[in-house]
C-alpha cells in the first residue's frame, strides 16, 4: 500500500462511518382538539399536570398552569430546554404550531422521542421518528376510566392512530367505571384486530417493528372531575436493539485508523 493511496482508504472509512451514522429526526405533537365527536381538549392548560417531552432518554418537564399555558407556549419552553441542554440534540418549533421537531447533530442519531402529559386540557398526544426501523407504543393506561363526559354523559373514547406506510385508526369505548386493566386487554384486542400485534410492557403498549407514529386521543379530559384517564403519552422509538453512539462511533474510527496505519507500515517495510 503507498502513501499516497492510505489517504483515500481512510476517507473510504470516514465515509462509511458518516453513512452508519445519518442523523434521524422525529417529531412530537401536543394536541388541542381531537376529531372525535366530543372536544377532546383545548388550547389552553388547566393547571396543575405537566407536559413532558422525552427524546434519546433525555427527559425534559414543564409543569402547566391555568389560564397562561398554552400549546404553543409549552413546546416553546421546552424547544429551549433540549437547545440548552448540549445533548447532542437541537429542537425546532414555530410559533403558534402545536409541533415540535428533534433531530441529531453531528451524526447522532434520534433514537427514540416521546411526548406525554396528565393535563386534561390536551386531548390528544403523538409522536413519530422518521425512520422505517422503528416500533410505537402508547402509555399504558394506569388509572381507573370516568367513562362518561361529564358535561353530556356520552360515552367515553378513546382513539389511536397507528402509522406504518399508512394510517390505521382503532377506537375504544369506555365503560363506567372501567378497570385499567380491561381498558389495557381492550387496546391491545383493538390493535390485533387493525392487524398490529401489540404487548403490554413495563407500562406501555407496544407495537411492532415498521410502525413510525403513533397518536393517541382521549376525549374524556377536560370535562371530567378527576379525569378517567389522568396520563396519556405516545413514543417512537429504534426497534433495534443496540445502536452506537458517539462515543462507539469513536472508538470504532480510532481502532481502524490504527489497524489502516498497522497495516500501511507493515506493507512499507516488507
Amino acid at each position: 500500500m503507498s502513501a499516497l493511496r492510505l489517504p483515500q482508504s481512510l476517507a473510504a472509512v470516514f465515509l462509511s462511518l458518516l453513512a452508519v451514522t445519518a442523523a434521524t429526526g422525529g417529531m412530537a405533537e401536543l394536541g388541542r382538539k381531537g376529531t372525535l365527536a366530543e372536544a377532546a381538549g383545548g388550547d389552553a392548560a388547566v393547571g396543575g399536570g405537566i407536559v413532558e417531552l422525552t427524546a434519546n432518554g433525555h427527559v425534559f418537564t414543564r409543569p402547566t398552569a391555568a389560564p397562561a399555558d398554552t400549546v404553543s407556549t409549552l413546546l416553546e419552553l421546552l424547544e429551549g430546554d433540549v437547545n440548552a441542554a448540549g445533548c447532542g440534540l437541537v429542537a425546532t418549533h414555530a410559533p403558534g404550531d402545536s409541533v415540535i421537531t428533534v433531530t441529531g447533530v453531528g451524526g447522532l442519531e434520534l433514537t427514540q422521542i416521546g411526548i406525554r402529559t396528565t393535563d386534561p386540557g390536551f386531548g390528544y398526544v403523538k409522536a413519530v421518528r422518521v425512520s422505517t426501523d422503528t416500533r410505537g407504543s402508547v402509555r399504558a393506561v394506569t388509572e381507573a376510566a370516568k367513562g362518561t363526559d361529564a358535561s353530556n354523559a356520552t360515552a367515553s373514547r378513546i382513539r389511536i392512530v397507528v402509522t406504518d406506510t399508512s394510517d390505521h385508526e382503532v377506537q375504544v369505548t369506555l365503560s363506567p367505571g372501567e378497570t385499567p386493566a380491561s381498558i389495557n386487554s381492550r387496546i391491545v384486542t383493538a390493535l390485533a384486530v387493525a392487524g398490529f400485534t401489540a404487548t403490554l410492557s413495563g407500562g406501555e403498549i407496544v407495537m411492532p417493528q415498521g410502525i413510525r407514529g403513533v397518536l393517541w386521543e382521549d376525549n374524556d379530559r377536560r370535562d371530567a372531575t378527576p379525569p378517567g384517564i389522568v396520563s396519556i403519552g405516545a413514543t417512537s422509538q429504534s426497534a433495534t436493539a443496540a445502536i452506537p453512539t458517539l462515543s462507539d462511533l469513536g472508538l470504532i474510527a480510532l481502532v481502524t485508523l490504527l489497524a489502516a496505519a498497522a497495516v500501511w507500515r507493515l506493507r512499507a517495510t516488507a
